[in-house]
């Protein structure tokens, strides 16, 4: 499987990193925030289903009520080395990056890395955002002492990326999501072996004509498509009336 789970050692190493927002410090730097997306839905899964159904990935994207600038994140920074890198085990090591659209923070080990994202809005971008990022932040429950993405909330992002990413063509998202649930109902790792061969294509073509070439963007797209399907197809199988009622205000 590509990436890691809720139950890898790196994830929850990570989780306890996270569990430092929750402290009174960070929590007036920040305000509220919240796990959202991919290991949410893991962790919404791994409750009710088991670790089989899984679906691997690289990172844990948060979300915070406070627009987090490169002297905040400095101040990230500063806490997590001083309050919590004494913890992390030996094997690991940490590091702080600024990118243009997140601020980073990077677990590695002999295996691979692990990231938590927070955005890195410009002001226009956050006004944007504010009022869809309180209604998460509003929705949010929490799980494994950190707060994590509602299924509803989550579900409801994956449908308008995917609407994005298909030019909001609903019928060809319909047949995708039918599709993906006829393969994860026969097994989970048929499903998740549709995302990552779509994931292979992309590092070959990468390699091959570079990351901006047209047919590299094209299997993006398709990328986030199939591993926004392989999730609510899975978070129908935790809260399905809820999932059904979702899927089918937006795609009929």
């Amino acid at each position: 499987m590509f990436g890691y789970t809720v139950n890898d050692r790196i994830v929850k190493e990570s989780v306890e990193i996270l569990k430092g927002f929750n402290e009174s410090r960070m929590e007036k730097l920040v305000g509220d925030y919240s796990s959202v997306g991919g290991i949410p839905s893991q962790i919404w899964a791994n409750e009710k289903l088991g670790p089989r159904y899984l679906r691997g990935t690289t990172d844990l994207d948060v979300i915070t009520k406070n627009r987090v600038r490169k002297s905040d994140f400095r101040v990230i920074e500063d806490y997590i080395s001083k309050k919590i890198t004494s913890e992390i085990p030996d094997d690991y090591t940490i590091a702080f990056n600024s990118k243009r659209t997140c601020f980073e923070i990077k677990l590695e080990d002999d295996r691979g890395g692990f990231s938590i994202h927070i955005p890195h809005f410009t002001e226009k971008k956050y006004e944007s955002q504010r009022n869809r990022i309180n209604d998460i932040l509003d929705n949010s429950v929490e799980k494994y002492d950190i707060n994590v993405e509602s299924i509803s909330d989550i579900v409801i992002g994956k449908l308008e990326r995917s609407l994005d990413n298909c030019k909001n063509d609903k019928e060809y998202l319909r047949n995708r999501l039918s599709t993906m649930k006829k393969k994860i109902y026969q097994e989970p790792a048929k499903g998740r072996k549709v995302v990552d061969d779509i994931r292979a294509k992309v590092v070959s073509h990468i390699e091959d004509d570079g990351f901006w070439s047209d047919e590299v963007q094209k299997l993006l797209r398709e990328l986030r498509i199939t591993k926004d399907a392989y999730d609510i197809t899975l978070l129908g199988l935790v809260d399905k009336e809820n999932v059904y009622d979702l899927v089918s205000r937006y795609l009929w």
